[in-house]
């Protein structure tokens, strides 16, 4: 600490002159003592406020040495002197920045600081000098103090790969909470679904996490993130680079991918879930072909326990393969499009020859006009209901094979900003939640094996892979935003006890039950 000026010897003379002239009156010695007096008085108002300024600043500094630390801008390892020198120059600016910012001016200080960043290594070291303007001891010309500042700091930030896992079930077009307060500068329109504020909550962590605005920073290369939109059911990306169709059970030697088929005698070996989207119609003219919604593998205890961890799908074990995704349309004797006391119904009529009848090539015994609570099963799983059915498109307003599953895919793992922030503008409310299903997928797409092993490239950043989980470098980190809801569908559903999600149905037969119990989810 250094002060800008000091008691004059004159002054000082003067006091000691009449303090030693005995004709002078107590009234004269007083007026003299009060000026040194008010200069006590004086140091201790204004070095009571300067030790608060200090401290003040002090905090603020080191409040902008870590987010200079925790800045990708301040990795110089590969850069030249003069590159380096350019770089600090900038950071030495933008740490100005954070203390203006964050330094609570309570005195009206009309001269901005100074601020220099240094990096050596890991090491930030931010050093500062600011000028505090006295009041009290401006009576005795000391009329400023400067303060010089040093703050170090171990850049603690390591490249981060990143799983946002985002609930996109119908709940989450639910309005905001009645009577919760919104955060801070937003308004009720800006964030009146529990879906837009999860979105809003996305982009504002990924403006933080990226350090400046989309249009300012589309990419790092110290971050990669990938999107998991959830409901019932995920839905892979078919275009994606990264996706292998080798992943999914497309020949049914999974058992669950024929659940939905196992009770119609005399159903051909090669109908499973994968297959069956083929056979039905998009229009008059066009045949579906499979979504890249998927449905959980088998659960169980340990390393056999697939529905939850990252075991690479492959074929010489059918049990890791992911089957496709396909609600089945449920017996129900009304009208099409509803739900029922089975579930949900999208199909119906009793004519046993009629091309998109539920009991299509079924005989009386197995479809009869009455009393067909009694043949659910069959009717349920009878696959010639669908052959050449016109079941119109994937849609989120119709019910089909795709009711449930998320609306929107997943973004594997990238560089490419605009890809995530592309995802999170398409999420569209939509089926049950599933959240075990979302956390299930948000570790695959972070994991090294299988499904997804590839970190998609982006402008100068090359594809690369996924990180080991143990990588001394990069650290992973998985965000889950939901409302909360763990809800696949309750109710009065008899035989099938659920709606159908990723986990199929609650009614299953134990062996291939993957909630692990038949009782109503």
């Amino acid at each position: 600490m250094s002060n800008s000026s000091e008691l004059k010897p004159s002054f000082l003379s003067k006091v000691r002159h009449y303090f030693k002239d005995s004709s002078a009156s107590i009234a004269v010695h007083m007026g003299l003592l009060a000026v040194p007096l008010f200069g006590i008085m004086g140091a201790a108002i204004d070095g009571a406020r300067i030790a608060n300024e200090y401290t003040a600043f002090q905090t603020a500094l080191d409040a902008s040495s870590l987010a200079i630390a925790a800045n990708d801008r301040s990795f110089v390892g590969n850069m030249t002197a003069a590159q380096k020198s350019a770089r600090e120059a900038e950071l030495s600016a933008l740490a100005l920045e954070f203390v203006k910012a964050n330094f609570e001016n309570r005195s009206g200080l009309t001269a901005d600081p100074t601020v220099n960043v240094r990096i050596t290594g890991q090491k930030v070291t931010l050093t500062a000098s600011q000028h505090f303007d006295t009041t009290l001891l401006g009576l005795v010309n000391v009329d400023d103090f400067t303060f010089n500042f040093t703050t170090e700091v171990e850049k603690a930030m390591r490249p981060v790969e990143v799983a946002l896992v985002m609930d996109v079930t119908g709940s989450m077009n639910e309005p905001i909470t009645p009577g919760v307060p919104l955060p801070a500068g937003y308004t009720s329109s800006q964030l009146d679904t529990k879906m837009e504020g999860a979105r809003e909550a996305a982009r504002n962590f990924m403006e933080g996490l990226y350090q400046g605005p989309l249009s300012e920073r589309p990419d790092s290369q110290f971050v990669r993130v990938s999107l998991v939109p959830f409901s019932s059911a995920v839905r892979l990306n078919t275009a994606a680079s990264d996706f292998d169709l080798n992943w999914i059970d497309t020949t049914g030697a999974n058992p669950l991918s024929k659940l939905n088929f196992d009770q119609r005698v005399g159903t051909p070996a090669t109908i499973n879930n994968f297959t069956m989207w083929s056979q039905i119609r998009r229009s008059s003219s066009a045949y579906h072909t499979w979504n890249g919604c998927v449905e959980a593998r088998r659960s169980g205890t340990g390393a056999q326990d697939l529905n939850i961890n990252d075991t690479a799908p492959n074929n010489l074990n059918p049990e890791t393969l992911f089957p496709a995704y396909f609600m089945p349309d449920v017996h129900g004797t009304g009208s099409t499009q509803t739900t029922n006391s089975w579930g949900i119904n999208y199909i119906n009529g009793t004519g046993r020859t009629t091309v998109a009848h539920e009991c299509r090539g079924l005989t009386t015994t197995t479809c009869p006009t009455s009393n067909q609570n009694n043949f659910q099963r069959p009717q349920q799983e009878n696959y010639m209901k669908y052959v050449d059915n016109n079941l119109g498109p994937d849609s989120a307003t119709t019910y089909g094979p795709w009711t449930n599953c998320s609306r929107t895919p997943i973004v594997p793992m990238t560089y490419n900003r605009a890809a995530v922030e592309t995802g999170l503008t398409n999420m569209t409310p939509h089926g049950s939640t599933m959240i075990p299903e979302g956390l299930a997928w948000g570790l695959r797409v972070m994991s090294p094996t299988q499904p997804f092993t590839e970190v998609e490239g982006f402008g100068a950043h090359a594809a690369t892979t996924i990180s080991n989980f143990n990588d001394p470098r990069w650290i992973k980190v998985m965000i889950l935003m939901t409302d909360g809801n763990n809800d696949v569908g309750q109710g009065n559903f008899n035989t099938n006890s659920s709606f159908y999600s990723s986990y199929g149905l609650a009614g299953e037969a134990i062996a291939n039950n993957r909630y692990n119990s038949t009782s109503t989810p």
